[in-house]
Formats: C-alpha cells, sequence, structure tokens
C-alpha cells in the first residue's frame, strides 16, 4: 500500500491529471427529473483537475456567479454569470439573535404568485472543501409579485414578510419582535471599456526565490571536452552573481539572448554579472551536436564561459522545480538562473531575459529579505509572519531519495541552521519536562550548528543563570559568566528581545556590575514598557546603591502606568519606607487597599510604615489585622521587648517567646537571635541577651550598617540596659524591606 501511494505520488509531481484530461461537466434542470448537459454552451467544460465549487452573486446582479479551485493550474477560476436575461430576483441574507449568529440551518420559503413556492436552506459547506456565499438567492424568472415570505429560523421560530419587491437584496436579522428587514443597493457599475489587447513580444516569467535555496552541484563539459564544477565563488571582487543560462542551437529565442549577453558583455561584468551558458545540444535525445553549439558561440563571439549542461544535473533542476510549484518537469529552453556568491539561488527566469529587468531585480535583491518580499509583491499587503529560512534538511532528503549523495550531502553539510532549530526544539521539549541537562546539551548543539540563532542563545544562558543561583563561589562566578556571553550573543542576533535583556540584566546584578545591570534593564523596559519586572528591577538596583530617590521616582512612573499591579505599589510602598517617606508610603498602600481589601502584601506594608515611622501602637494595630507569618510576628515581638510604653510591652507573650525559643536549638537567623536577645533583656537577663547578641555581631561584616546595629544593641546588654529602639534608627528590619532584590 505504501508503495502504491509513493507511486501515485510520483505520477502527481510529473503532471498527470486525476480525471485523466476530462472536462467538467454542467446540467441544467428542466424539471420531472429530466436534465440537459449544458456544459460545451454554458462554458464550464475546462479540462482542469477541478476540486472546489462555490455559488455568490460576486457582481449583486441578481444571478449566480462560479468561484472553482483546481489541483492543477489555473488553480484559481471565477466564472461571471453574464447571461442576459429579463428574469427577476430576489436574494436574502439572514443575522440570527436567538439562533446561531449565521443562520445556518435557517429555511426560507417564497410563495410567488400563482401559487408556486421555492424553497432553500441556509447551509455551512456545499460541497468538496467548499462554503457557497450564505447570501441565499432566488431566481424568480417572470413572476414579478412575491405574496409572502416565511423564515423558519434554526431555533423553530418563524417568522413571515409580505409583499416584499422584487431584485432587491433584503438583510433580514431576528429580533424578539418582528424581524428588523432593510434593502442592500448594489453599488454602481464602473463604465469600463475595453483597450487593445498587447503581448510582450519575447514573454517571460520570473520566480523570485524567497528564501534563496542553495544551487545543487553544477557541473559542465567545456568547448574543450573538459569536465568541470562551476565555482559560484567571485573570481573578481567585482563579481556578485553568476547567472547560469542552459540555451540549444535550434532554439532561436536562445540565440538571440545570448547575442544580447555579448554585446552587453562589459555592462554586466560591471553589474558584477558573469555568465555561464549551458547548452543541451548533443545530450541523448537532442537532435543537435555540440558542433552546432561551437558554430554559434563562434558566430557570435560569445565572450563569456560556455559547454554541455550534464545530463544529471537537468534532473537535479526539475527536482528543485519540483520543490517549487510540487510539480517535477524540466524547466524550457531558455532558463536562466542567478546564483549569488554564496552559491544560493536568487532568481530563475524562464524565457529570454531583458537586460533592464536583470539590472532591476540586482538592485532588489540588495534588500533585506522582508523588504525584499514587500517589492516583489505587486500588490498592498501585511504579513503575519517574517519570512521564512532555506530548508537545506528538505532538500537533502530529496536528493538523497532521487541517489544524489553527493549533492544530498552538500545540502547536509549547510544545514546547520535546520539542524540547530530540531535541537532548539528537543530543548524546548526537555525544558518542559525540566530536564535541565538534557536541555543544555541541545542548547549547546543548537549554538553550534548555528551561532547566529538567539532563541537558543537565550534559553541556553537562562539554564546557565538557573544553575549559577545553585552552585558554590567560583563555579558560580564561571556560570554567570558564561550565562552573560550567551545572552549577549542572543542580542547581537536579535536585540529587540526583551527576555534577553533582562536576563542579561540578571546576571551582571549577581555578577556586582549594577551599574550595566540598570542599564539592560533600561533597554528592556523601552522595548516592553508594559512589563514591569524590568522597571522594578531597575529600581531596586538603584536601591541598593542608596539611590532611593531614582528609584522611588521608577517606580512612580510604573504606578502611574499600572496602577492595578500590586507587586508596583507593593515595592514602591516599601521603597517609600527605606528613603523615610512614611506617610506617603501609608496614602499608596491605603488607596490600593481601598479597591483591593483582600491585600494581604499591602496591609502588611501599611504595619510596616506605620513601624518603621516610629509609631508602633498603629503598627501593632495593622499587624493584628493578618494572619502572623514567622516575620510580622518576629516584627510583634520586637516592638514588645523594645519598647518603653508599658501597654505594649506584652509581657506574657515575650515570655512565652524566650522559653519557645530556649528548648529549641538556637536558630540561625540573625534576625531572629536578635529579637530573642532583646526579649531576654526586657526580661532582665542581660547575660544570656549579650551572649546571643555577641552571636549576632559575628554575622555581619564590619562596617556595614547591620554591623552598626547589632554593636548598638550588643553595647546596652554589656551595661545592663534594655533594647530600646523606635522608628528607622537602628532598626534592624529595615533591610528585610529590600528582601528578594537582585
Amino acid at each position: 500500500m505504501r508503495e502504491q501511494h509513493r507511486l501515485f505520488d510520483e505520477e502527481l509531481r510529473i503532471g498527470r491529471s486525476f480525471s485523466g484530461q476530462e472536462r467538467h461537466c454542467a446540467f441544467l434542470n428542466l424539471g420531472e427529473l429530466t436534465f440537459a448537459n449544458v456544459s460545451s454552451v454554458s462554458g464550464l467544460d475546462h479540462i482542469e483537475d477541478g476540486r472546489g465549487l462555490a455559488l455568490t452573486d460576486w457582481d449583486l446582479d441578481g444571478d449566480v456567479d462560479f468561484l472553482l479551485t483546481n489541483r492543477n493550474a489555473p488553480m484559481f477560476r471565477f466564472l461571471r454569470n453574464g447571461i442576459q436575461a429579463d428574469n427577476h430576483f430576489a436574494s436574502f441574507k439572514l443575522t440570527g439573535n436567538q439562533s446561531n449568529r449565521d443562520a445556518i440551518g435557517a429555511r426560507i420559503r417564497i410563495k410567488l404568485k400563482g401559487g408556486d413556492w421555492l424553497t432553500k436552506t441556509v447551509t455551512a459547506g456545499s460541497g468538496f472543501i467548499s462554503q457557497s456565499s450564505k447570501r441565499i438567492t432566488f431566481g424568480l424568472g417572470k413572476s414579478e409579485v412575491i405574496e409572502k415570505v416565511i423564515i423558519q429560523w434554526p431555533d423553530g421560530s418563524e417568522d413571515s414578510l409580505d409583499d416584499l419587491a422584487i431584485d432587491q437584496h433584503y438583510l433580514i436579522e431576528q429580533t424578539m419582535g418582528d424581524p428588523l428587514v432593510k434593502t442592500f443597493v448594489r453599488p454602481t457599475e464602473a463604465n469600463l471599456q475595453p483597450g487593445p489587447v498587447r503581448f510582450a513580444s519575447d514573454p517571460s516569467i520570473t520566480t523570485y526565490v524567497v528564501p534563496p535555496i542553495r544551487m545543487p552541484l553544477t557541473g559542465m563539459k567545456t568547448e574543450d571536452g573538459t569536465e568541470t564544477k562551476i565555482n559560484f565563488s567571485p573570481d573578481e571582487q567585482t563579481t556578485r552573481y553568476t547567472l547560469v543560462n542552459t540555451w540549444a542551437s535550434w532554439c532561436e529565442p536562445c540565440k538571440i539572448e545570448l547575442k544580447d549577453f555579448s554585446d552587453e558583455h562589459s555592462k554586466l561584468l560591471e553589474m558584477g554579472v558573469k555568465v555561464v551558458a549551458l547548452t543541451t545540444d548533443g545530450l541523448p535525445g537532442q537532435p543537435n551536436t555540440l558542433q552546432d553549439a561551437q558554430l554559434v558561440a563562434d558566430k557570435i563571439q560569445f565572450p563569456f564561459q560556455w559547454g554541455t549542461a550534464e545530463a544529471k544535473w537537468l534532473e537535479k533542476m526539475a527536482l528543485i522545480r519540483g520543490a517549487f510549484y510540487d510539480v517535477r518537469q524540466p524547466y524550457p529552453i531558455p532558463t536562466s538562473f542567478l546564483v549569488d556568491a554564496q552559491g544560493e539561488l536568487r532568481i530563475i527566469y524562464q524565457g529570454t531575459i531583458d537586460i533592464q529587468q536583470l539590472v532591476q531585480d540586482l538592485a532588489r535583491l540588495d534588500h533585506p529579505a522582508d523588504q525584499l518580499r514587500d517589492i516583489i509583491t505587486p500588490f498592498v499587503k501585511s504579513w503575519d509572519s517574517k519570512p521564512r529560512t532555506s530548508n537545506d534538511i528538505r532538500l537533502s532528503n530529496l536528493f538523497a531519495k532521487y541517489g544524489f549523495a553527493l549533492d544530498a550531502e552538500h545540502y547536509d553539510q549547510n544545514a546547520g541552521p535546520e539542524k540547530a532549530r530540531i535541537e532548539y526544539a528537543n530543548a524546548v521539549k526537555s525544558i518542559n519536562e525540566k530536564n535541565w541537562p538534557a536541555a543544555q546539551r541541545s542548547l549547546l548543539t543548537s549554538v553550534r550548528l548555528d551561532p547566529t540563532y538567539a532563541p537558543a542563545h537565550r534559553n541556553l544562558a537562562d539554564i546557565l543563570s538557573r544553575s549559577a543561583q545553585q552552585a558554590p563561589g567560583a563555579q558560580a562566578v564561571n556560570l554567570y559568566r558564561q550565562a552573560s556571553q550567551h545572552y549577549r550573543d542572543a542580542i547581537r542576533y536579535k536585540p529587540d528581545n526583551f527576555d534577553s535583556h533582562f536576563g542579561l540584566g540578571f546576571v551582571l546584578a549577581r555578577m556586582g556590575q549594577i551599574d550595566a545591570a540598570i542599564r539592560s534593564m533600561d533597554t528592556a523596559s523601552k522595548l516592553e514598557p508594559n512589563k514591569w519586572e524590568a522597571q522594578l528591577a531597575a529600581a531596586k538596583l538603584l536601591a541598593s546603591k542608596g539611590d532611593y530617590k531614582k528609584a522611588i521616582e521608577r517606580l512612580k512612573v510604573a504606578v502611574a502606568s499600572q496602577p492595578e499591579s500590586e507587586n508596583l505599589v507593593f515595592e514602591l510602598s516599601g521603597l517609600l519606607i527605606v528613603g523615610g517617606k512614611y506617610n506617603e508610603s501609608i496614602q499608596i498602600s491605603s488607596t490600593y487597599l481601598k479597591t483591593n481589601p483582600d491585600s494581604k502584601r499591602l496591609q502588611a506594608r501599611m504595619g510596616d510604615a506605620y513601624f518603621f515611622g516610629g509609631q508602633p501602637a498603629q503598627a501593632i494595630k495593622e499587624y493584628a489585622k493578618l494572619n502572623p507569618t514567622p516575620l510580622i510576628s518576629l516584627k510583634q515581638l520586637w516592638i514588645h521587648s523594645t519598647t518603653d510604653q508599658p501597654e505594649l510591652q506584652n509581657k506574657e507573650q515575650v515570655q512565652r517567646y524566650i522559653r519557645s525559643s530556649m528548648d529549641k536549638a538556637p536558630s540561625n537567623d540573625p534576625l531572629a537571635r536578635q529579637v530573642l536577645a532583646a526579649a531576654l533583656a526586657q526580661n532582665g537577663d542581660f547575660n544570656t541577651a549579650y551572649r546571643i547578641q555577641v552571636s549576632v555581631s559575628r554575622v555581619f561584616r564590619r562596617g556595614t550598617p547591620e554591623s552598626k546595629t547589632a554593636s548598638h544593641f550588643l553595647q546596652m546588654f554589656q551595661n545592663k540596659q534594655p533594647a530600646r529602639q523606635t522608628g528607622a534608627a537602628n532598626n534592624p528590619f529595615l533591610r528585610s524591606i529590600l528582601q528578594g532584590s537582585l
């Protein structure tokens, strides 16, 4: 079965027909179950492999026109109904409301004067891969009166319309009451007059190869009998293209074209074009010999290289044609192939070449692929995707299938970009499965096969960055360095990608290059202004440098553009606290809570603003509205242990915390130990408080704000004084506001 399918496919690709060149048929319904074959007189009897047929009143003149599709050319045919008659019509376009919008399934019945009823149904699908117009057109013949129209809607309801005029296009909308009826006025026809028919003296077909594909290995036998391969690399710095021309001595247009090449020899060289003329004379089945070709070349004094084409090369070019048109047939004579210095086929000329056309085409090829696509398309257009890339793997498989092993290897050696994308697809699958080692291997292979493939660089950098976050010391530094390089490569080949700039900023921040990290985040923000992550990261990096003013300004701009973002409001309120703007933090948090009362994070920020702003009693009230997290509990205990206000000291809770903490192994969290020391001092146990505070002091590097705060309380405990602290000064929790920064 598989072999039969292959043979069947081969027949199609060499231009054979499904129908065996049968003509289309059209039958006229004569009534009483009889039909007349009107295929010929109607003009519908084309010899084509017909597929789809759709009916529509295209020009709104009351008769039905035909749209046909075929498997072979022409693949689309429009047949306008131009039959002149004095008959009448009525058409209906239905819009459902209670039923489906397109009114699929609705039935329209028309009663004509004299008692005849006509019935049609709105359908979805009207034949093989076809959909006729949902505007229903009735031919009324000579009848000039429509007595009644009944519409049975798909939901079962029914509307009745009386005394509708003939020769009208009706728009009928289903409503809860009477249907809404409108008429559609046919646009005025433009009075176009036919002009004289002109045909080009030398008709030719120009095919731009977008994306370009690599030329197969092209051999020839020179006029002195030497067999050689054509080298498309430039012989001189001025040579940009090779024009491979196929010709024969029996072909008169070919000889005229070769004469033109000779006459324009200097101009072609100035344009950077060398010509290689390959004759088919002397090949099996050809009427002329190589001597005939020699006479032609000598007579016109052909100045470019010429020789005999390889028979196998002509077969290979037929395969190339099949890659374009899905039909594998030889190119006609003359045909020319414009190949660039990289060996990529750019243009195919079927027929003789006009030198001015060649000049225009060379100028067009200087444009990037996306611009070239616009230039060569002769109508206004928009594109859903970027230009495709060539597929050397497909061509490698194609040539291997037909026994051209060297060409298959030739394409395979240049298939790096396609193989890179296959490896990238494997990596994406591994990423989805969270198989990071496999993903990294595939991505490394992808960037090796195609160093310019930005998505592979970006994803590889993401994985390296992830690994660095879990690696120790020097290993982490090395991984971050590798990640930064791959992010830079991703940006080099695709500079407008948000994720690459953001990822680079993250890695640079981890490497301590804060200013460079901020620049990367700013670039990411410009690319995607609505993505708050980069704006937030830049603000946090500024805050880490102590530049709270600029950090707050950044986040205010971000919040103004996205006031609904809880993350941005939360971080801005925190930076306002660190910057000492407590009332402003309270204001922004309370404003957000008015419309989002369930936001626990902003409720916690309200408590923090009062805590660091020197209003401990109000902070306790705000914290009490939340389910206690470990951090909030520590803040509450800190207030109880460091306040000099008896009503806030809550000695019972402090003692419970002391007993609970002393019964367990010592905590590694310096904040928890700091609170325990303050609680012990509040309870009068200064010796134990001092000993625990010593362990806290050893955690922080000397000279840092945290070290100074720890030393401040160590001195108090040494002097047998309880910890006393209000507001932000010497508050060990201030750094926790910036937790999560880069």
